[in-house]
């Protein structure tokens, strides 16, 4: 229970100290909802779960995962023996989890994760409001996200997921901090900016593949960003370059690794990736990310068999549901990407690493992606997400009413385009 009780601090801590006094009462039940919503769904999981694995899991991943952080904490060096093994740093949270746990049971890590979510989400808040977007937009954004049925079942699936894109949100803000002050950003904060980042980088790097390389694009958008707005220095920008130079070098090994990862991957999957066989072709840069971004749709969570390697009934309704947001947000996030450069640069301290983390996914996978990838690059997006709304609402009534039709006008050709070829491409 330790580790519950401290995200569970966490939580309160940052909503009391980081969210304006007249937001925090909203914000905390949009909050106190998707943590019933959440916890709703898990019982549901483990009900269904009861007449299979021992272990509560739908298998898989989960229950690997699973026996590893009980393995763990019947050692005699308990965290010692979880940091043996790929996703070290997710085992070894799990198995705190259990350490400081009543009984053993896969329902004390998924609280973990489901707490993790609500953090993420008061962290994503934090940004939508110091990115300007107003109260009602920032907490729209986060209703959608936080009821989205593939980010739930990617935390309650006991997936490393929700770990890694909690901390990795968690560095976006302190950095952004370090690289927005009021006028121009300090040399102190430059330096200090690069030995976060690296500290990050080697935190995610134990739940994820790319994590080093994924910690440095946040310290480049961050840098990127600043620079665009004014925020930093030509000289010391040039000197964070240098900087980021050396941390890329220090991150070779774990990028060989996550190439690595590839090539399992394409063996298994007899899919190639485009990080391992070379350049894209034109036709592979549009389409390989409009896969990835359109999956799994609306149409394989009704014909499961034929879609998916293992399903739960539980699994599917969710994907179905979090498939149904997810396309009604999608002609938002086109046309924000539609946008002039300059605006995009501008934006790019929080869009940089939702565009990072869709390069290398869609391209890596070859648009093949599990749900829980997506998962992680839907909570990503939400600033690029927000900074369109909060724009339409900004801008004059009749250009507001020209994107609402073209919205409507580009959904319907995406929910009917994607439903087709959804249904064509089943197994």
């Amino acid at each position: 229970m330790l580790v519950i009780g401290v995200l569970a601090s966490a939580i309160f801590v940052f909503v009391r100290c980081f969210v304006r006094h007249k937001e925090r009462v909203q914000l905390s039940c949009v909050l106190v909802l998707v943590l019933f919503w959440s916890i709703g769904w898990l019982a549901i999981v483990q009900l269904e779960s009861m007449g299979g694995r021992e272990s509560g899991t739908y298998g898989s991943d989960a229950a690997y995962y699973f026996e590893r952080m009980a393995n763990a904490s019947k050692d005699d060096a308990p965290l010692l023996a979880a940091l043996e093994g790929p996703s070290r740093g997710y085992v070894a949270f799990g198995t705190l989890i259990l350490l400081t746990s009543p009984f053993e049971s896969i329902v004390w890590v998924n609280l973990a994760n489901i707490l993790s979510l609500i953090l993420a989400l008061s962290f994503i808040y934090w940004l939508l409001r110091e990115r300007d977007i107003r109260p009602k937009v920032s907490l729209l954004i986060l209703t959608l996200m936080g009821f989205n049925g593939i980010i739930t079942w990617m935390v309650l699936r006991n997936l490393k997921d929700t770990l890694f894109v909690s901390t990795s949100l968690l560095e976006m803000i302190v950095l952004y901090h370090l690289f927005h002050p009021r006028e121009f950003v300090a040399l102190r904060n430059v330096a200090l900016s690069v030995l976060l980042a690296f500290f990050f980088g080697c935190i995610v790097s134990t739940i994820r593949p790319w994590g080093m390389v994924f910690s440095g694009s946040i310290l480049l958008s961050m840098l990127l960003g600043a620079f665009f707005e004014g925020h930093v220095r030509r000289a010391h920008f040039f000197l964070m370059l240098v900087f980021g130079g050396l941390l890329f070098f220090i991150s070779l090994d774990w990028l060989a690794s996550s190439m690595e990862t590839y090539k399992v991957f394409q063996k298994y999957n007899q899919e190639p990736s485009v990080l391992v066989t070379g350049l894209p072709s034109p036709t592979q840069i549009l389409l390989i990310p409009l896969r990835f971004l359109m999956g799994p749709g609306i149409v394989r969570p009704l014909y499961p068999d034929q879609a998916f390697q293992a399903t739960t009934m539980t699994g599917n309704i969710l994907i179905f549901l979090g498939s149904m947001v997810w396309w009604s947000l999608l002609p938002i996030l086109f046309l924000t990407l539609a946008h002039p450069v300059s605006r995009i640069m501008r934006n790019l301290a929080v869009t940089g690493p939702a565009l990072f983390f869709l390069c290398v996914y869609s391209y890596g996978y070859a648009g093949t992606a599990d749900t829980r990838t997506r998962a992680v690059f839907y909570l990503l997006s939400a600033p690029l997400i927000g900074s369109y709304i909060e724009d339409t609402f900004r801008c004059s009534l009749s250009t507001g009413q020209a994107r609402v039709l073209t919205y409507s006008a580009l959904l319907t050709i995406l929910v009917c385009l994607g439903t087709i070829v959804s249904y064509m491409t089943l197994g």
